[in-house]
């Protein structure tokens, strides 16, 4: 039996009345003793993966929402526009930053279900949106808790390695566009040909 069905059929009574619980972590214990990465020990469970999913987007939605409430009202503030804030004490300020926080640590704690060996390639394309989101968040926080995401880099590679290299490279070459790009060369396309056709874009649009 699978680790899925193992899962659903010894956890159905235990967590019956709970959406998800921490789990041992199997990527936390492959890790050296003094790897950076080494951060949870536990990942979060779910009943099934409709349920993660939906959980995981609820978490990102909100994380995104929050953050861009804030950025808003910080761009207002720079014109000098008189309207009411929602941040505007150091006090509330810190709520949302630590409401911020919580969310990103939940999805990052819930990645480790979407990448175990028995899930197979069911998820991956689910999980663009909230990792770049966190990962982008936890690193201009300097968080310790985004090198786990290295962690997961890694195992998304072992697993299918155009996925995990995209995932990468959305991560680390500064978002979509380029990731696409180095995804465009690995399948042997002209990248002069993609990249004129996104000037020719940006032209039309600029006029």
């Amino acid at each position: 039996m699978s680790w899925r069905g193992q899962l659903g059929r010894e956890k159905a009574i235990d967590y019956q009345d709970q959406l998800y619980w921490e789990e041992p972590s199997m990527l936390y214990h492959t890790l050296p003793v003094d790897s950076s990465a080494r951060i949870f020990p536990t990942f979060f469970c779910f009943q099934n993966l409709d349920i993660a999913q939906q959980l995981v987007l609820h978490w990102a939605g909100l994380m995104f929402m929050h953050l861009s409430q804030y950025r808003s009202e910080q761009g207002v503030q720079r014109l000098d526009v008189d309207l009411p804030s929602l941040y505007s004490t150091d006090v509330e300020r810190a709520a949302v930053a630590a409401k911020c926080m919580e969310l990103s640590i939940n999805i990052t704690k819930s990645l480790e279900y979407f990448v175990h060996p028995d899930m197979g390639l069911t998820a991956l394309e689910f999980l663009g949106l909230p990792v770049n989101l966190v990962f982008g968040y936890l690193t201009t926080r300097n968080a310790k808790e985004r090198f786990w995401f290295n962690v997961i880099y890694d195992r998304l590679s072992a697993m299918s390695p155009g996925f995990g290299d995209l995932m990468k490279a959305m991560a680390y070459q500064g978002g979509g566009g380029k990731a696409f790009n180095q995804l465009v060369l690995q399948r042997n396309y002209d990248p002069a040909k993609y990249e004129d056709g996104c000037e020719e874009n940006n032209a039309r649009i600029r006029t």
